[in-house]
């Protein structure tokens, strides 16, 4: 399984219009992409942290297709939507999982 984590800093006066647009665009353009497992947008709970979003897919040639989709690039017409302070992109593996049979 691949893991993408897309850190992006956004100014506090913008948060409220990014949270519902980058939800918006998650549930309109990801529904259905073949591979992805999961996405998340997680909100930062400490100061000087970003957003959070992740991706995980299958494998890596299921990511690189979703690289070149239309999936993908309606999901990024960021530029003049909501101004991002910053992003940090990276990419792992997953080396261990653990999940709690009696939670599911």
């Amino acid at each position: 399984m691949i893991i993408i984590n897309n850190e992006l800093w956004v100014a506090e006066q913008y948060r409220e219009q990014f949270e519902q647009t980058f939800a918006e665009s998650m549930h309109q353009t990801l529904r259905g992409v073949p591979g992805l497992r999961r996405a998340t947008l997680l909100a930062p709970r400490e100061e000087g942290r970003g957003y959070l979003a992740t991706l995980e897919f299958d494998d890596q040639p299921s990511y690189e297709a979703y690289l070149q989709s239309d999936a993908f690039r309606a999901a990024h017409p960021w530029p003049g939507r909501v101004p991002l302070e910053g992003n940090a992109l990276a990419t792992y593996e997953v080396h261990t999982e653990m999940v709690d049979p009696d939670q599911h």
